[in-house]
């Protein structure tokens, strides 16, 4: 049985690793993760318990995982957290457009926003020590929304700007996104009148500056909303 555990572990680390890189996310993708990493984890320990010095290696590193999202909260910069965002928001200019993706190798358009937050708040999480911002992560992590459920508020992990509404809306922020097409196409902005969105007409994710197509600035039914913490608003 012992000789067998290696290829175990490599097996369900693959499983893992598939389950990250799969573009299509959803509950078979996330299941994947969390059942071959603890998997692994798991064989990893069994290989190693024999050896005193190294068998604190796994628990330890699945310690420090669950300390990640275990931090204090801390108050978050908004404008770094922002600026992340905006950055991962590019960095997806070009690749496909994927019905449930979220990744590079294919994305959606309530994807694109999603990841790309949702990353923002992982990496501002852990480079300062932010409780909030990484549980927040897992929590975006663990629930998919649609462009009706984002559109709802996502279970209140978006604020409503305005609902209804024609035009650029007043206090439009670089990270807002917008809500068209009867609540089932998600854009979100870039600031300075340029927007970002995966593109089901062109099949990938274009940056454009509404000029040339229907958008929200020109659109009558627009649903404007915020990401929670970039509302202003701290929530520990």
């Amino acid at each position: 049985m012992k000789r067998c555990l290696p290829a175990m572990m490599f097996a369900l680390a693959a499983v893992a690793l598939g389950g990250v890189i799969w573009p299509i996310h959803g509950f078979l993708s996330k299941s994947a993760v969390i059942a071959g990493a603890i998997g692994a984890g798991l064989t990893l320990t069994a290989l190693l318990w024999t050896r005193p010095v190294l068998r604190v290696l796994p628990p330890a590193v699945f310690a420090a995982i669950v300390l990640v999202f275990c931090l204090p909260g801390r108050q978050t910069d908004v404008q770094a957290l922002t600026d992340r965002y905006l950055i991962n928001l590019r960095s997806y200019e070009g690749p496909r457009y994927l019905w449930g993706g979220e990744g590079g190798m294919g994305i959606d358009c309530s994807g694109l926003p999603r990841r790309a937050y949702r990353d923002a708040m992982l990496f501002q999480g852990l480079r300062t020590l932010n409780g909030s911002l990484t549980r927040a992560s897992l929590d975006h992590w663990l629930h998919d929304a649609s462009a009706r459920l984002m559109a709802d508020g996502a279970g209140a992990r978006l604020v409503l700007l305005a609902q209804d509404g024609s035009g650029l809306h007043p206090d439009l922020a670089p990270g807002d996104v917008a809500i068209v097409n009867q609540k089932t196409h998600v854009l979100a902005y870039l600031g300075e009148g340029t927007w970002i969105e995966a593109d089901p007409a062109t099949h990938r994710v274009i940056v454009h500056d509404g000029a040339s197509k229907e958008t929200p600035q020109l659109g009558n039914d627009v649903v404007w909303l915020r990401w929670r913490e970039l509302d202003g608003k701290q929530h520990q």
